[in-house]
């Protein structure tokens, strides 16, 4: 009864989990008790590889989150690491004061919109409180993620939050609301991502009219609060060694620990009601493996075929919200439910996403008849007078290479958008961007977003999307190969 259950979840998720049960498929006993003993060991095996195959998508962005959490541990204080990444002890923020460094290989899919910063929480040891000043009409928002990526608040300028104190709790917290804070914001589990975007101009006024906004974000435990702001300049923070760094991505989850991993997260975070049997499920497989050698290989195996299915969600172009053209989205990024293949999906193709009211993401690998975008290859992209990008605080367009990266490039742009002022029309009211690796000439690269040289994917990003985006109504042009 069991098996069938989590079958029929794994069903669910879309995932396909064939098992060979041809070994275990006897009509009749076996012909001697060795044979027996292999008939049961092998049912267990194929028993543990549905249930790790299964645990492998539910918990990666879990795991990725608690690893990078402990990658901070050693960080004495907020600073940078690599002089690029705001770091901070647990349950401390730090912030950066321009655009995420071109270079960076800790997040994938970066954006050079906005001033981000971060703060990882152990609410375990206490509530944190975050201020947030009166920035007027720049866009901001207060991004706060569970462990498994999941959005559970988002106070910001789309929902017209005050400036003031905001305390984040856990899901054990009992107590009052107390004075001077605007409203108390419950985290489901101990482990929170809590990640701060302000919007900011692509220019030099801007990045001094914003600074001293940012010097008024803080985020700190509770025991530290006194009703009074505690205003910090961010400019200038201490570096710390990074990690080596590759190609891709830091390398936040690693197969040959994720079982441990994954159950140091099941330990520290409590399940959602509705996922506590499957939950229990994971436990105590993981917990039979330290003794059964049967049950281990079946969740090794699940490691490797689990990570196809996880890197099949890579490609922007596979996300099943289509808007015309090649180009996709997945409209329950932030907020996938039980929808844990597509929650791992996005956490691995562009991890920290907000949810579809705040940000929409709509991304293509291919041009608009189909073929792979290419670096050695100009193309153009047009957008009608009445069908420019639909967002009510601000879009850009960004491209990235195979790993979802930065690819350095003469002008030092990697996205383009409202923060660029420069932006010409056409006659027509058109707006036409040039996609290409080198310069479309001097009097288009106002319009010109370099490319990387080989192949590359692009990202619209929509920030507080224009309804007919968010209903899926709106249908992006094509990216149009220069002939």
């Amino acid at each position: 009864m069991l098996l069938l259950r989590y079958s029929s979840i794994a069903a669910a998720v879309g995932l396909a989990l064939s098992i060979n049960l041809g070994a275990v498929a006897q009509e009749k006993t076996p012909l001697n008790a060795a044979e027996s003993t292999e008939v049961y060991e092998k049912a267990q095996e194929d028993y543990a590889y549905l249930i790790g195959k299964q645990a492998y998508i539910w918990g990666w962005p879990a795991v990725n989150l608690h690893n990078r959490r402990a990658a901070m541990q050693p960080v004495p204080r907020s600073g940078l690491v690599g002089g690029i990444i705001p770091v901070a002890p647990v349950n401390q923020l730090s912030m950066l004061t321009d655009y995420l460094d071109a270079g960076q290989r800790f997040v994938l899919t970066p954006n050079q919109d906005v001033i981000y910063g971060q703060m990882f929480t152990d609410l375990g040891k206490g509530p944190v409180v975050f201020q947030v000043p009166d920035f007027g009409a720049r866009y901001w928002v207060l991004h706060c993620m569970d462990a498994y990526t999941e959005v559970f608040a988002a106070p910001g300028s789309r929902i017209k939050s005050k400036p003031g104190f905001y305390m984040i709790v856990g899901p054990d917290w009992q107590g009052e609301k107390p004075a001077g804070v605007v409203e108390v914001l419950h985290s489901p589990t101990n482990l929170a991502w809590v990640v701060p975007r302000i919007f900011m101009d692509d220019n030099s006024q801007d990045r001094e009219a914003v600074r001293s906004l940012v010097n008024q974000v803080n985020g700190y435990p509770l025991s530290q609060f006194d009703g009074k702001p505690r205003n910090v300049d961010w400019h200038g923070l201490p570096t710390f060694p990074a990690p080596a760094q590759g190609k891709g991505e830091v390398r936040w989850v690693k197969d040959e620990t994720f079982w441990a991993d994954l159950a140091t997260v099941l330990s520290e975070n409590q399940p959602r009601p509705e996922e506590a049997a499957l939950v229990d499920t994971f436990k105590r497989t993981l917990e039979l493996a330290k003794t059964n050698p049967a049950i281990q290989r079946g969740l090794d195996r699940a490691l490797a075929h689990g990570a196809l299915v996880l890197n099949a969600g890579f490609s922007f172009s596979i996300h099943p919200n289509k808007f015309g053209n090649q180009w996709a989205a997945d409209l329950t990024a932030g907020a996938a439910g039980s929808n844990y293949l597509r929650r791992a999906w996005v956490a691995k193709a562009y991890i920290a996403t907000n949810k579809p009211d705040d940000a929409l993401y709509l991304g293509t690998d291919y041009d608009g008849s189909g073929e792979r975008l290419e670096g050695s290859k100009p193309y153009t992209l047009t957008f009608a007078a009445d069908q420019l990008p639909p967002a009510e605080a601000f879009w850009s367009i960004s491209a990235y290479d195979g790993e979802h990266f930065f690819e350095p490039n003469p002008i030092n742009r990697f996205s383009i958008g409202t923060k660029n002022r420069d932006l010409k029309k056409n006659a027509d009211g058109s707006l036409t961007i040039y996609l290409q690796h080198t310069s479309p000439g001097a009097d288009k690269e106002g319009n010109w977003l370099p490319v990387p040289k080989d192949d590359f994917s692009l990202l619209l990003r929509l920030y507080s999307p224009g309804r007919s985006v968010v209903k899926g109504e709106y249908m992006m042009p094509p990216v149009s190969k220069i002939k």
